[in-house]
């Protein structure tokens, strides 16, 4: 569990106290212990507090020593990604994808030291679609694909998340760290397209590779373009 003073220290964005306190419990990487933490109500881990008060410094110090936190989830599903999308922070939204960028390249440098790449990928992977790709063992996705593409309980993805603020400088970011990745309806029957043409986003739906025309109750996003039509032209 989480103490108090830990909490508050990452709460109120004191990274000496926070590194202190790492390296008194578990040594120079810090990882053990920030593995560790966790609150108690919701299960949020330390960079879903770190992100939930947007304490950049402390995002940084935690996504360094431990990159494996932006993949948990807490008791609602949620990433830290789903966090900083939905109060729409960018700047923290872009460190968490930066360093989910930059576990890839190191995985990519040491895929090429032992001699693997692309060529060791199934046959099949090249033909699969992309709801199989989603769903197949056999089909290797980057760390930030992973980390875009997590649903919580309610099947929202961080995108989702973001989409429900109006401008989303999120939204911008999030697709172009998986502009190929074609987004599926929540537990709402919500795409991230729908959401962005409610919102009457329409540069967002453009920079989507493939956006879905389905919205809710049985109409397409050609309906909702119509209901709020705020950009004419666009649609």
């Amino acid at each position: 569990m989480m103490k108090t003073t830990s909490y508050d220290a990452i709460r109120l964005g004191d990274i000496h106290y926070l590194k202190q306190m790492l390296v008194a419990s578990s040594g120079e990487d810090g990882y053990t212990d920030l593995s560790q933490m966790k609150t108690h109500l919701i299960n949020n881990n330390a960079l879903h507090v770190a992100v939930q008060y947007n304490q950049e410094i402390c995002v940084k110090e935690i996504c360094e020593r431990c990159p494996s936190l932006l993949l948990e989830q807490n008791f609602e599903g949620n990433t830290p990604l789903h966090i900083g999308a939905r109060l729409a922070l960018p700047i923290i939204v872009e460190v968490m994808l930066n360093c989910a960028r930059e576990m890839v390249k190191q995985n990519e440098e040491e895929d090429v030291e032992k001699g693997l790449g692309n060529d060791s990928m199934p046959s099949c992977a090249n033909n699969a679609t992309e709801e199989e790709k989603e769903h197949s063992p056999l089909v290797s996705i980057t760390m930030l694909q992973q980390l875009v593409r997590m649903v919580n309980k309610k099947k929202d993805t961080a995108l989702h998340e973001a989409l429900q603020e109006y401008p989303s400088d999120v939204a911008r970011l999030l697709i172009a760290a998986d502009p190929s990745y074609e987004y599926f309806a929540n537990d709402a029957g919500e795409t991230p397209s729908y959401l962005a043409t409610r919102n009457a986003q329409y540069d967002v739906v453009e920079m989507m590779a493939c956006p879905t025309s389905n919205a809710p109750d049985g109409r397409t996003i050609l309906h909702i373009a119509i209901l709020y039509p705020t950009c004419p032209g666009k649609l």
